[in-house]
């Protein structure tokens, strides 16, 4: 949207940020150009989200050498 300066009766044009709007760039390595979208990170995330089922992990599990109380291979026993 173009703005009017009441005091110099000039037309202010918005300002154009590369960081903050989506452009394109030539890459001469591969002879094409190829769309910037630095935006993209502010963005919410509208993808999957996974449950954690937590009946599926279980509080202790004997055979699991890294769990409170199971005997190590080194004979130590971790608490």
């Amino acid at each position: 949207m173009l703005d009017l300066d009441r005091e110099t009766n000039k037309i202010n044009e918005p300002k154009y940020y590369s960081q903050e709007h989506q452009h394109q760039r030539f890459n001469p390595l591969k002879g094409e150009w190829v769309l910037i979208s630095p935006h993209r990170c502010k963005r919410p995330w509208a993808g999957q989200v996974e449950k954690v089922d937590e009946k599926e992990i279980p509080e202790f599990d004997p055979t699991n050498p890294l769990s409170p109380g199971v005997m190590r291979p080194s004979g130590q026993v971790r608490i």
